[in-house]
């Protein structure tokens, strides 16, 4: 389910240059210490299966016809190789993966971002997604710029950030141009909160923020 896109005209500028990826070893325990877990950039992760189930779409799954129950929300992207393809992140307390060795979905569930190659954006070979629990279902993701706004109703499954679509927008060259996401309940669940993310573009990368 891909954010539809409605446009106008505007940039900001600014440059972010990209770091490279360090990997380490999977343990078991719950520290989730650096030197002895999958890393992502600066990122500790854990392994945590249910990224399959949220995040099917993305990673070419067949639908579970499901949803797991109580899982939070969790910002992600999806690539046939996340390992090469998310050359930074970073944020608290740590990231999760798909699987210990093949790395076809990344989440955030805290603040943080992930930052990919701008061309692999652009060519849809890395997506973006959303999930939402239940209580957030018929609430709004809406989408804000000085290019774009948009906003798409939250359903049982994520929804697709529609990154490649957003990198075709930005200017290219050095400008970099943002854009802003926010996630809303409906009126049935006024207790949860609104959530925020950021998409932005820059000349060489997308950088992917759970604010």
């Amino acid at each position: 389910m891909a954010l539809r896109l409605g446009m106008v005209l505007g940039v900001s500028a600014l440059f972010l240059g990209l770091n490279s990826q360090v990997v380490g070893e999977e343990s078991t325990r719950d520290d989730l210490d650096r030197g002895e877990n999958p890393v992502v950039g600066s990122l500790p992760c854990k392994v945590d299966s249910t990224l399959n189930l949220i995040f099917w779409e993305g990673e070419g799954l067949d639908s579970p016809g499901r949803a797991p129950a109580f899982y939070p929300v969790t910002l992600g992207v999806c690539s046939p190789d996340v390992r090469m393809d998310v050359v930074d992140a970073d944020g608290i307390p740590f990231g999760y993966l798909n699987d210990r060795w093949d790395w076809r979905s990344m989440g955030l569930q805290q603040s943080g971002y992930m930052l990919i190659s701008r061309f692999r954006a652009e060519s849809g070979a890395v997506t973006s997604w959303v999930y939402t629990p239940a209580n957030y279902i018929g609430g709004k993701l809406s989408l804000s710029s000085s290019l774009t706004d948009g906003e798409v109703t939250l359903g049982q499954y994520a929804a697709e950030i529609p990154i490649s679509d957003l990198v075709r927008l930005a200017p290219s060259g050095n400008a970099v141009t943002m854009f802003d996401l926010k996630i809303t309940p409906p009126a049935s669940h006024p207790e949860l909160p609104n959530l925020s993310f950021r998409i932005i573009v820059m000349a060489g990368g997308v950088r992917i923020e759970y604010m």
